[in-house]
């Protein structure tokens, strides 16, 4: 074949056309661009409408703070008279929706007022007195359905027109809230003061007012702050000079643009508690400790007065209630008679260290199961030594008691299904469980739970007696030896219904019957003895399907030493001492919130301290 003719026939193979393969490969490759070209211009328009919409938010966001802008160079609206009524300083927080084009924007404006330097009006030094001008830092966030971050834009702008009294309160180290402060206002400085608002001190301690700086005539201000209230019983914040108020407090006048500020400190009340002792080291008690003197000396020099002079006698007083002119308060002091158990000394006066007894801080709850499921219960308890744990279950409401298990520790018990139950308990769903926790020193009974087993979905449940329903538990009483105590209680239920009345010597451990009739919803002790101190007493109500049992009364005799409470202390170092004339000049270390317990001798002396911690510390002073 010459070459001529085999290019003849190379050009008509090439004339027959692609192959399938060449025709696959082809169109492939135009879909891959053709996808890809779409994929730009669908890109590109995305981006171009989310540009465009991101301009339109900073648009937005600009009118914004156009808008903020125009509001701050604005005085107070209806300002009018010596003061305006305080206002949240974030005057300028907005939020609202715009539809532009069909696309809804969210602009959320807030604003706080800050001082030049860009910290918050609340955060100058513990000195400052005033601050020149006040600005408004505004943020404005603009978001959209379809963008990927909002507009955000900040800016400070200047409050020449209005003006801020800012009122801090802390105590040696953290600021205070939730303390009360009060502005007042007056025309001139002699004028008595009216209220122009009150505020509550926030996270940071602080209470801002926006006030007129325009009124005319310009206005003098005061603040007072409250921080506490004479009468409560609790211990609260106290000011430096033992007051739950600072009174009035002048501000003087604050000019355009000015934020003035205060700071007042206050520490949480302590408490000092006292017995008295005679001579030969025993606790008086009664009419032998009227009328005693005790002097406090702060020995810091922190307190406002040199010297707080208390009197026995003031226990007779009653609580005059604090004033913002200061002329008028009195916190008295206060006192109870301690029982023989409630003593941290020995008779002679020597302090001792008792060991801890059992305290329950978890108690077993009611345990709902299904008939295949155990009850669990738990307990939990603090004392010294290694705590024995005796669990106890009862089928009668806890009339009546049965050991189930013991030990060291025993934290938990579990009832299983088909559990060999003592005292003839065999239905799980009239269970009463509870726990008896002891050591070397005594012993703590739990509370009573109880086992609800729950029937299987393809079965009735089954009928529940007609139990009594406790509506009122006796309460606690205090009485002297020889008083009696009425005790009452009532129930729902059955119309038969006895009450059986019960006492117990060892907190719910055992208890003895008393006295039981129909009806019997009061029901008076005999004559108490020094033996009836701290005992329990209760109702169990009998209806005719089953019982219920009241809560706990218990009875407190006071026949022992009497102990003072002073309150209201500003929290400091102190010397104390009885009488006319100081004898060893012992100090107390008065921590806020916290009580030390002191032994003074009618010498003249301290005889011992505990503090705060339970740590006594034997002084034994007496007058030189």
């Amino acid at each position: 074949m010459t070459r001529g003719t085999r290019l003849a026939r190379w050009r008509r193979s090439r004339d027959a056309g692609f192959t399938l393969v060449e025709s696959v490969v082809a169109t492939t490759l135009f879909g891959i661009f053709a996808a890809s070209l779409l994929t730009f211009v669908m890109g590109t328009f995305r981006m171009t409408v989310e540009t465009q919409r991101r301009v339109t938010a900073s648009q937005l966001a600009a009118g914004s703070v156009a808008e903020a802008r125009a509001l701050a160079a604005r005085p107070p609206a209806g300002a009018a008279g010596p003061a305006a009524v305080p206002i949240d300083p974030t005057f300028l927080v907005d939020t609202s929706t715009v539809d532009v084009g069909g696309v809804p924007y969210e602009v959320r404006r807030t604003a706080t007022v800050v001082r030049p330097e860009g910290g918050p009006v609340c955060g100058d030094p513990l000195s400052a007195v005033a601050t020149p001008a006040a600005l408004a830092e505004v943020r404005v966030e603009v978001s959209w359905p379809t963008a990927r971050s909002p507009v955000r834009v900040e800016q400070r702008e200047p409050l020449t027109e209005r003006s801020f009294v800012a009122v801090r309160v802390h105590d040696d180290q953290q600021p205070v809230a939730g303390l009360e402060v009060a502005l007042l206002s007056a025309v001139s400085a002699g004028a008595p003061p009216g209220l122009a608002g009150t505020a509550t001190t926030g996270t940071d301690g602080c209470a801002v007012f926006e006030v007129d700086p325009a009124a005319d005539p310009a206005p003098s201000h005061w603040y007072a702050v409250d921080t506490g209230d004479a009468t409560a019983a609790s211990a609260q914040y106290v000011t430096a000079d033992w007051r739950f108020s600072t009174g009035t407090v002048p501000l003087g006048r604050v000019g355009p643009g000015e934020v003035r500020s205060a700071a007042v400190e206050v520490r949480r009340e302590a408490t000092l508690r006292f017995v008295l002792l005679d001579g030969a080291r025993n606790p008086l008690a009664g009419s032998d400790t009227d009328g005693v003197s005790v002097s406090l000396v702060a020995a810091d020099g922190r307190a406002h007065d040199a010297e707080q002079v208390r009197s026995t006698a003031e226990a007779v007083d009653v609580v005059v209630p604090d004033d913002r002119s200061r002329t008028a308060w009195r916190y008295p002091a206060r006192h109870r008679d301690l029982a023989a158990d409630g003593l941290w000394w020995t008779a002679g006066g020597a302090p001792v260290v008792t060991p801890s007894s059992v305290t329950i801080t978890l108690h077993p709850v009611d345990q709902e199961v299904q008939g295949t499921e155990p009850a669990v219960f738990e307990i939990a308890a603090t004392g010294d030594g290694p705590l024995h744990v005796l669990w106890q279950v009862s089928g009668d409401g806890g009339y009546t008691w049965h050991d189930l298990d013991s030990g060291e520790e025993m934290t938990s018990v579990q009832v299983p299904p088909g559990t060999e139950l003592p005292g003839g308990i065999t239905d799980r769903g009239v269970l009463s469980v509870r726990a008896v926790v002891s050591n070397g020193v005594g012993h703590a009974v739990s509370a009573t739970a109880r086992v609800r087993v729950l029937p299987a979905e393809e079965e009735e449940p089954a009928p529940q007696p007609a139990l009594p329903v406790i509506t009122m538990s006796p309460v606690d009483a205090t009485a002297s030896v020889g008083d009696r105590v009425t005790f009452e209680a009532s129930a729902e239920g059955a119309p038969a219904q006895y009450v059986l009345w019960q006492s117990s010597s060892d907190s719910g451990l055992t208890w003895d019957d008393l006295a039981v009739d129909a009806d019997l919803w009061t029901w008076e002790t005999p004559e108490l003895t020094a033996q009836d101190h701290a005992r329990w007493y209760r109702a169990v109500v009998i209806g005719a399907e089953g019982i219920a049992i009241s809560g706990v009364a218990t009875v407190s005799l006071f026949e022992g030493p009497r102990e003072f409470t002073l309150r209201a202390l500003w929290p400091a170092d102190y010397v104390v001492w009885v009488g006319p004339r100081p004898g060893a000049l012992v100090p107390v270390t008065l921590e806020p919130g916290r009580t030390v317990d002191l032994l003074l001798s009618v010498d003249g002396g301290v005889v011992a301290v505990r503090d705060a911690d339970g740590v006594v510390t034997v002084v034994d002073g007496g007058a030189g």
